[in-house]
């Protein structure tokens, strides 16, 4: 499989066209921005340098396609924090593009975790871009031959290409983006190799959280391989110290403020007797 991405010769890109052979067949896929000509583009800036440019929920990505995809705006470099599953991945270059940017400026692609949901179209954004995939050593060697920690026989989006893994991660890290620094936590118990972002937007903690924090202390753990919940809870312990302002989890809703408030429900949540756990999920 072969891809191109041809990117409007201009300041603002509005136009692009993806080009690949696949069996043998090529495709060419021509994106075009003219302003309100594509009303169903949504711009979606959560705070300063931070877009939302994928997710189903919010409109953002295909039905089916459930994971935000969100980018951070470096200036000269870019980012992006997973990747979706595969369905969404013309979209989310549409909307990358429609904002202003050139796809071709993203340096890294982190992934949160190596559910297939986070972890399907890193290959295709991988081919398109030359970005640099990053995630936890701990599941590298799943995502790169789809094992059974990517939960891929669970999918019903077809066939998945795994992307190759350039950086094998430890948690600690800290990687410069442009104008803003990044720095990445090891946090296992949704998956042995689950990591959070963290960076400081104008004076806010920032946090993107995969599926380890969600909004109102939803419980992002299940009995998953490479699941442990005594882990999880240790990871929440180290988030809560961080004290978030801001949460970017990688379903559903975002937490602008307070969002430390959040991470200690779902940490509440966890030390309660588990006969009881079934009546707080939600």
């Amino acid at each position: 499989m072969i891809y191109f991405l041809i990117v409007g010769n201009h300041g603002f890109c509005n136009s692009c066209s993806l080009v690949f052979k696949y069996h043998h067949i090529h495709y060419v896929v021509s994106i075009k921005f003219l302003g309100l000509a594509n009303p169903w583009v949504i711009d979606v800036k959560v705070i300063s340098d931070i877009y939302l440019v994928g997710g189903g929920e919010y409109g953002l990505s295909p039905v089916g396609d459930w994971c935000n995809v969100y980018l951070i705006d470096g200036g000269d470099e870019l980012a992006l924090i997973d990747s979706g599953s595969g369905l969404g991945v013309s979209r989310i270059i549409e909307n990358i593009v429609s904002e202003g940017f050139d796809p071709r400026r993203i340096r890294y692609l982190f992934l949160t975790h190596s559910h297939f949901d986070h972890v399907g179209g890193a290959y295709f954004i991988q081919k398109l871009t030359n970005c640099l995939v990053l995630i936890h050593e701990n599941e590298a060697d799943a995502l790169e031959k789809l094992g059974e920690e990517t939960l891929i026989k669970y999918s019903n989006i077809g066939k998945i290409s795994p992307p190759k893994v350039n950086v094998r991660l430890k948690g600690g890290e800290e990687f410069r983006v442009g104008r803003h620094d990044l720095r990445v936590i090891h946090t296992p118990g949704h998956t042995s190799g689950s990591i959070c972002i963290f960076m400081e937007v104008d004076g806010r903690k920032v946090l993107f959280t995969g599926d380890t924090v969600f909004a109102r202390g939803r419980i992002g753990w299940f009995n998953t391989p490479g699941s442990d919940l005594n882990d999880y809870r240790e990871s929440l312990r180290r988030l809560l110290d961080l004290r978030p302002d801001v949460i970017l989890p990688g379903h559903g809703t975002f937490v602008l403020h307070n969002a430390f408030e959040h991470v200690k429900l779902l940490l509440d949540k966890l030390n309660v007797p588990w006969k009881f756990v079934i009546t707080i999920l939600d």
